[in-house]
């Protein structure tokens, strides 16, 4: 059996796509897997974070993110493709928060929460 470019497998009967993105003003990321987990850097600064979801994600997919932060306590702001409030930072936590795709966007699971 052979695959296309476009055919692969994914979770769960392949691993999740587990991304640790460094800092920058804006992020853009494109989920392709039906779980992504999604770790930024230490925040330095306000962030957004912009999300493309390509054709083969169905309604269902799963995408955490763990959002660390540093002195400043900022935030990230949840743009293109996630329907949430702004993840508010607390100076030297985590933060997690996990989101379920309704077939046009992310939406939020819960509240964030922080683990530390």
């Amino acid at each position: 059996m052979s695959f296309s470019a476009i055919e692969k497998i994914n979770w769960p009967q392949g691993e999740a796509d587990a991304q640790t993105l460094a800092y920058a003003a804006t992020q853009a990321v494109t989920i392709t897997n039906m779980m992504t987990i999604l770790t930024f850097a230490i925040l330095t600064g306000d962030t957004t974070l912009n999300l493309t979801i390509d054709s083969q994600v169905r309604k269902g997919a799963k995408l955490v993110l763990k959002v660390p932060a540093t002195n400043n306590a900022d935030d990230l702001t949840l743009g293109t493709g996630i329907d949430a409030p702004v993840i508010v930072g607390v100076a030297t936590k985590t933060k997690t928060q996990s989101f379920t795709y309704d077939g046009t966007l992310f939406i939020p699971d819960g509240a964030a929460v922080q683990i530390d």
